[in-house]
């Protein structure tokens, strides 16, 4: 998306996963889906996102260096 709801990271979590971080939280991308699945939160200014797949969670990383743990969706 174009405007204050742009991805401003992604990681690729698996072959059919992906996460696009936005200000106002996750949009959770499949190959075969038309929309994402989503997950709301408030972010300040994310930078970069990470899969922690032993945890099973997405790391995300904000330009303060505050550092935010969401569940990666099965």
């Amino acid at each position: 998306p174009i405007g204050p709801d742009r991805y401003l990271a992604f990681a690729c979590l698996r072959s059919d996963l992906t996460a696009c971080v936005h200000v106002k939280g996750i949009d959770w991308w499949k190959p075969d889906s038309k929309r994402p699945t989503q997950t709301k939160l408030t972010l300040t200014n994310p930078v970069a996102a990470f899969p922690l797949p032993d945890m099973r969670e997405l790391l995300i990383v904000e330009a303060d260096g505050l550092l935010t743990r969401v569940p990666i969706p099965e």
